[in-house]
């Protein structure tokens, strides 16, 4: 009786001291910058006609990184911008008229509420159950013209790089419709 019962234990033992080297394992492998913790998008050919055009997606996607890791300083020294901006109203605002500005406190607060709401009916689907990525291919809101006219007067900077993302933005596009070409032509061989 005794044996068994420090079988089972050595055997559970072993078990959550496997289980949890796997979960490290698994956590290292998962590390990126992807979302989801899925690993960089691999894209996979047998078509060696097809390889080149690979290596030009990856390449061009190494391009759209730097420009985004040279983008991001200047996107939050903005923000910050705007936000003191706004906070320099606000605090005038307090000043001027209190009671006007815990109305737009409020409404503020509300409406953080709102889209926090809205992110959560986002997250789930219509069954209630959890959805993955995003659904229909959607893609990023690009800048309109204005906001475009505004970056180029603004900062000159920020616009070159804006401009150099969507030229390689189509580059990169153009290079995928390629690949589906080549290896459409590919499995009719």
């Amino acid at each position: 009786m005794k044996r068994t019962k420090m079988l089972v234990l050595g055997a559970a033992v072993c078990m959550f001291v496997s289980g949890m080297l796997l979960a490290e394992e698994g956590a290292k492998q998962g590390d990126s910058k992807a979302p989801g913790g899925k690993g960089p998008r691999e894209i996979k050919t047998d078509c060696p006609e097809c390889q080149g055009i690979v290596d030009q997606i990856k390449s061009k996607r190494e391009e759209l990184n730097v420009l985004m890791e040279k983008a991001k300083p200047m996107h939050e020294a903005e923000k910050a911008k705007r936000d003191a901006e706004k906070q320099a109203k606000l605090d005038e605002l307090k000043q001027k008229d209190p009671k006007k500005y815990e109305e737009v406190i409020a409404k503020k607060e509300e409406k953080k509420k709102e889209m926090e709401e809205k992110k959560e009916e986002k997250k789930e689907g219509k069954d209630g159950e959890k959805r993955e990525g995003r659904k229909g291919g959607k893609e990023r809101p690009k800048m309109s013209p204005e906001q475009m006219e505004k970056m180029k007067t603004e900062n000159p900077e920020l616009y070159k790089i804006m401009t150099e993302r969507d030229a390689k933005q189509k580059e990169l596009q153009t290079l995928r419709e390629q690949l589906k070409e080549c290896e459409k032509k590919n499995k009719k061989k």
